[in-house]
């Protein structure tokens, strides 16, 4: 992914950061003045999503550092621990929602605002979805370094959050009556949905973080040798991800009639998956 394509998603992040902290301010005392718990929970979604972009764009230049005695590869592996950090947010975030929209389904709470109001509500929600998709195609767009891709999952995450409150505001106006089940019901579903996004993220980082993704880089390994219609047998020893921007697959040495055979296939994993293979002796230790 391209270095540059990378920073402009983080500024994009960085601003997007600043328009969710607008919009729980505005919930918040939209939600203060109406006595709507409702809207309040979802403004603390908007300061969970927030704090979920900066987690991200923080990890992602903590990832940058240079490498020093303590971290001779760098410390790429932060990004991937903000990855996961991020995942714990939307989880917690998500849970809470769904805490409150369980209740609201069991026992009901009339969710009533006045036809402006509403239409104040479904303008916001609106242009957060709106936001929210287009970041998450910019992102798309742009490869899937960590930093990116936990930021495109938050703003799906929030879009999904945002059609409940949409249908919260619209049927308050449009419908007579309690609509508490129906709300309360979409927000278990939508909710459930971006709680198992955050869920996945961190099952997802945390078999990265622990080298349990080795099984699968053999496997792409050997995909890799027969796509390129090669007879060629490589050992592996073991898998090192130091982060985005440094990894290492040690093989032992490899004796081969066709050694530009072997050095294709080294070359097409350094330029397809960014990873730098090193040829061990058949006594080396690790």
């Amino acid at each position: 992914m391209d270095h540059r394509k990378i920073e402009r998603s983080i500024t994009y992040a960085k601003v997007s950061y600043y328009m969710n902290i607008v919009m729980a301010v505005g919930k918040m005392i939209v939600g203060l003045y109406t006595a709507s718990v409702f809207l309040c929970i979802y403004a603390f979604y908007n300061v969970g999503l927030a704090l979920a972009k900066a987690t991200a764009v923080k990890g992602h230049y903590a990832g940058k550092q240079p490498p020093d005695e303590t971290h001779p590869y760098g410390y790429g592996r932060e990004e991937y621990k903000s990855y996961f950090k991020v995942g714990v947010i939307l989880t917690t975030s998500s849970v809470v929602f769904i805490i409150y929209c369980l209740l609201l389904f069991l026992y009901g709470s009339s969710v009533s605002y006045s036809k402006n109001v509403a239409l104040a509500i479904a303008c916001m929600t609106f242009v957060e979805i709106v936001m929210a998709v287009h970041g998450s195609i910019v992102m798309m767009r742009k490869g899937k370094a960590p930093a990116v891709s936990a930021i495109k999952l938050s703003n799906l995450a929030a879009s999904l959050i945002s059609l409940v409150l949409t249908q919260t505001a619209i049927l308050s106006f449009t419908h007579q009556g309690d609509m508490s089940y129906y709300n309360g019901l979409a927000g278990l579903i939508f909710g459930g949905l971006a709680a198992l996004i955050g869920v996945g993220m961190m099952l997802h980082m945390h078999l990265v973080l622990i080298a349990k993704h080795y099984p699968f880089v053999r496997r792409k390994l050997i995909k890799t040798i027969q796509s390129c219609g090669m007879n060629l047998s490589i050992e592996l020893i073991r898998y090192e991800d130091h982060g985005p921007r440094r990894k290492l697959l040690y093989v032992h040495e490899i004796h081969s009639d066709s050694r530009e055979q072997y050095e294709e296939i080294k070359a097409r994993i350094r330029r397809d998956w960014d990873i730098e293979m090193i040829e061990e002796s058949k006594n080396a230790t690790g």
